[in-house]
């Protein structure tokens, strides 16, 4: 007997148990409590306690991200992954939502396995970078969607690029001809390479790759994260 539901602050502990026994970058450790203050947290219980979880978040583009889905080691292979991916779906068709996303690294073929088995698809692939670019703020919007970029990162989540509007965006002018956008001053996003891109300092930068990236741009690349895809389900009826 089990069931799925929201996540409270009492949970946290044996989220951030799991989360650290798992496997993963534990980026979820990091963040710490605050954690389940964004979006809305899915744990899976059992008579005894959580063994799963898996964060819902909604965004403005009528989309909803699906992210950190982490199982207790000791009880993979019960299908817990793929039930509360399928009540996060259930619950973002609930709302109206037209798709829902994640985003899986390229290695990481469990998770690019199970999205697939669910009718997930991959609708794009970035490369990320760490460190961010030095550069001048600009003010027009200089770049049309779907030109260089169909989807904008908004802090590993990421919504379509013509809703760039709606949410707080910054262009930045950086080396002879790149431009660079930011939704949070601390990661950003290049819409247009450039070969005099530099790279420094706290936060990452990634890009969204249209077959090879530019080869003064493979030296570059983050050594634990270098290749991810965004993967993608529509679920409207």
């Amino acid at each position: 007997m089990h069931t799925i539901e929201l996540a409270t602050s009492a949970d946290w502990p044996k989220i951030s148990e799991i989360s650290g026994r798992s496997g993963y970058e534990d980026y979820i450790n990091r963040i710490g409590p605050s954690y389940l203050e964004s979006g809305q947290v899915l744990v899976w219980k059992d008579e005894m306690d959580i063994r799963g979880f898996l964060k819902l978040e909604y965004l403005p583009d009528n989309s909803a991200w699906l992210s950190g889905l982490r199982v207790d080691p000791d009880f993979r292979r019960m299908s817990i992954g793929s039930e509360l991916t399928i009540a996060a779906i259930e619950s973002a068709r609930s709302t109206g939502k037209k798709y829902v996303r994640m985003l899986i690294h390229d290695g990481n073929m469990k998770s690019s396995g199970l999205a697939s088995k669910l009718g997930f698809s991959a609708v794009s692939r970035f490369a990320f970078f760490g460190g961010i670019p030095a550069g001048e703020s600009i003010t027009s919007e200089l770049i049309s969607p779907g030109v260089w970029a169909q989807y904008l990162n908004l802090g590993w989540v990421f919504i379509r690029y013509s809703y760039v509007d709606s949410v707080p965006a910054r262009y930045i002018r950086y080396g002879r001809d790149g431009i660079a956008i930011t939704v949070s001053g601390h990661d950003y996003q290049i819409i247009v390479p450039d070969e005099h891109i530099t790279l420094s300092g706290e936060g990452f930068t990634c890009m969204e790759v249209h077959g090879r990236i530019p080869d003064y741009l493979e030296g570059l690349l983050d050594r634990d994260f270098d290749y991810a895809s965004v993967f993608q389900k529509r679920i409207e009826p």
